[in-house]
């Protein structure tokens, strides 16, 4: 979804007059033309399509009412019509076992983490302890979101995640 990305040109540009992640910023070729070197925490066009393949041949249990398989574009380059409730299972429970597969562990734990507190404030018995917990382990999930994502990434939706326990 290239079309639907925050990590354009401009946010590279902004990059460079921040002065921060110097290996992301735009280089030009001898030929003049903008280069964007490939981010660590985007896939290679190779690991997206063995992370469709695997989000494609997903089998659930009957409880879940999800087929993924359905789901993922024929030419394995796009995933289209979730519904909230797939979303619900993607976030909760394939996630955090594709992103391991196919991105460095620096970049998926932080993911993994952030998907693991929503299933956990989203189950059915929620214990005090447990969100109060929660609301201390939240607040390091942002901050390391912030040390691989840049700026252009984050918006209020990011820091609501911080209120919900």
């Amino acid at each position: 979804m290239n079309d639907k990305s925050k990590d354009t040109t401009k946010a590279r540009q902004d990059l460079k007059i921040l002065g921060i992640r110097s290996d992301l910023w735009l280089s030009q070729n001898k030929n003049g033309k903008c280069l964007k070197p490939q981010a660590k925490y985007s896939f290679t066009l190779e690991n997206r399509k063995k992370f469709y393949q695997f989000i494609k041949g997903v089998k659930l249990p009957d409880r879940f009412r999800s087929n993924f398989k359905h789901k993922v574009t024929n030419n394995d380059s796009n995933i289209t019509g979730l519904k909230s409730h797939d979303c619900h299972i993607m976030m909760q429970c394939l996630l955090p076992y594709g992103l391991q597969q196919y991105l460095h562990i620096n970049i998926a734990t932080p993911i993994i983490e952030l998907c693991s507190f929503f299933k956990q404030i989203c189950s059915r018995t929620l214990m005090e302890a447990d969100m109060v917990k929660a609301q201390s382990q939240v607040v390091d999930i942002p901050y390391n979101l912030e040390q691989i994502y840049p700026p252009a990434f984050f918006d209020i939706m990011i820091h609501l995640v911080i209120h919900l326990p």
